[in-house]
């Protein structure tokens, strides 16, 4: 007999605490950026081979130096504007290399 007792002051606190039910329901359009990919997974240049052993001769690791030298021109000269435009900047003009061009 004594726990409807002790409920009643309790549904009495809660009875008072109600809130008035919201009647107006409004829809914002909220604009999220959104990031896009500026270039394609295919166009990314593939980086150039590591060295490989360490030639005999210096006239050949000097013939192994400059091709590697020239991997390296070329996989800038395929990247850098690749990564301007993805920073949001204008492709820029590369210096040539006479020596890579055959």
């Amino acid at each position: 007999m004594l726990k409807p007792i002790l409920a009643l002051p309790a549904m009495l606190a809660l009875a008072a605490c109600s809130t008035p039910t919201v009647t107006k329901v409004e829809t914002v359009e909220v604009k999220v950026p959104v990031a896009v990919q500026p270039i394609r997974a295919d166009q990314v240049p593939t980086p150039p081979a590591p060295l490989g052993p360490r030639p005999q001769s210096l006239s050949a690791a000097a013939d192994t130096l400059l091709s590697k030298w020239c991997e390296a021109v070329s996989y800038i000269v395929q990247a850098d504007p690749l990564l301007r435009i993805s920073a949001g900047g204008k492709a820029g003009t590369i210096a040539k290399y006479q020596e890579c061009e055959r």
